[in-house]
């Protein structure tokens, strides 16, 4: 995955983070609900806080070798 590519879908990801916690979204879930005995608001914003760690660990491209992730290749110590 090229660069470019990396920083156009973080921008969409945050974008959809964005509008994901936006209030008119929030409003939906602000019933008096309950989803496991958790109201169904904070259940929304986990699962949501959880979706958007995955999705930027695959954006990020923690699963590529150390030298396409931008990580540094191992060298040998120099006495």
């Amino acid at each position: 995955m090229t660069p470019e590519w990396r920083s156009e879908r973080t921008i969409a990801l945050f974008l959809f983070g964005l509008i994901a916690v936006s209030p008119p979204f929030l409003a939906i879930f602000a019933a008096d609900a309950f989803l496991f005995g958790i109201p169904l608001l904070y259940a929304y914003l986990f699962a949501v806080w959880i979706v958007l760690i995955g999705l930027l660990a695959l954006i990020s491209g923690r699963g590529e070798s150390g030298a396409e992730s931008g990580g540094a290749a191992e060298s040998p110590r120099e006495p």
